[in-house]
This record gives C-alpha cells, structure tokens and sequence, in this order.
C-alpha cells in the first residue's frame, strides 16, 4: 500500500515538470511582467538629438527610431549644409531614400517628426545658433552622436584625432547642458564606438 501511494508521488511529481507546465509557468511569468517599461512605451513622447544623421548609422538609426517607437515625439537631426545644399535639401535626400519605404507606409506624415538643425560636429558648440541650442537644451531627452570624418585620405593625426576631439568634447557638453537645464533623469549620450555621460 505504501510502495503504491509513494509511485503516485512520484508520477505526480515528474507531470509537474512536464514541458507543457513549464511553457504555461513562463507565459504566466511573461503575462505578469507586461506592464513593464518597454522600448516603445519609453521613447513615447520623448525628443532626441542626433548628430551624424546623413552618415550610414545615423539614416539607420532614424529609420529604427521611427519604425519601432511610433511615439517618438521629435528627432532634431544636426545637418551641416554641403555642395551648395542646405541643411532641409539634405534631409529631404534622406528620408526619400528607399530605407523609409515602411515607414513611409505605415506613418505617411513620419517627416513632421524630423527636424533639421544647422550645425557642425567640428565647431564649438557644434556651431549651433543660440537660438536653436535653446530649444534643444529645452526640449531634447536623449542624444545620440553618431557623427565622424570620412575623408580617408586625411592625416593619420587627424583621422586618429578628429572622431574623439573636438565631437567627443563638444557633445557630451551640450549633453550636459541639457541634463543641467532641466529638472528630469539623466540624459543618455551614446556614439556608436562608445558610451559617455551618466
């Protein structure tokens, strides 16, 4: 009688370690924690600055901002005019190209949220107007920097020097001015080689 009641135990015990359990066990886990803070629901209603936008990683990542994180409020993109081409030319460029084909298609008026801004990562201040660093330091959550030379034919000085000093030195101090202005968590500054501030 007792060596029956123990193998029901033990029957009893391996069912409920059975796999169905455990894919049950995790849904249940996953349902708990749905109200999490998610990427989406985090950049909902947030502005971010970027520099190196018209480069590879900064059209991606824009394309990726607005794709994923519909909520976005705005993206203020640093734009030095170039070849006789301003700085609203430059980004029309951008966001015609074939990499915002979906977006394009799911948020036909995705364009309002990207704003130009007249600058240069190698200027102090990265060449911004007073009147525009205003209401970046007014109104930017995050900012990523994105931006580097890509003349490969410049001094080895320079090219070594150019992507840490002065981009590296001008924007974390606009990144700081912002988190100094505003009474809110830290802004984040990321560059794709590396990660600077708090």
């Amino acid at each position: 009688m007792e060596q029956s009641e123990r193998l029901t135990a033990e029957r009893t015990e391996v069912k409920s370690f059975h796999p169905t359990n455990h894919k049950t066990d995790a849904a249940a886990a996953k349902s708990s924690f749905s109200g999490e803070l998610t990427v989406p629901k985090f950049y909902t209603g947030k502005t971010v600055f970027l520099t190196g936008a018209t480069g590879f990683v900064g059209k991606v990542l824009i394309e990726k901002l607005l794709r994923c994180c519909p909520g976005i409020r705005t993206i203020y993109c640093l734009i030095r005019p170039k070849n006789n081409q301003g700085i609203h030319q430059r980004l029309s460029e951008l966001t015609d190209s074939k990499l915002f084909d979906k977006v394009r298609k799911e948020q036909p008026d995705f364009e309002r949220k990207i704003m130009p801004v007249c600058g240069d990562v190698i200027q102090p201040e990265l060449g911004i107007s007073e009147h525009d660093r205003q209401t970046l330091e007014r109104e930017v959550h995050i900012v990523f920097h994105s931006a580097a030379t890509i003349k490969f034919d410049e001094t080895l000085r320079l090219v070594c020097v150019s992507p840490l000093s002065p981009t590296t030195t001008h924007t974390p101090s606009f990144d700081w001015k912002i988190r100094h202005e505003q009474d809110r968590s830290p802004t984040r500054h990321r560059r794709p080689e590396m990660s600077v501030g708090e």
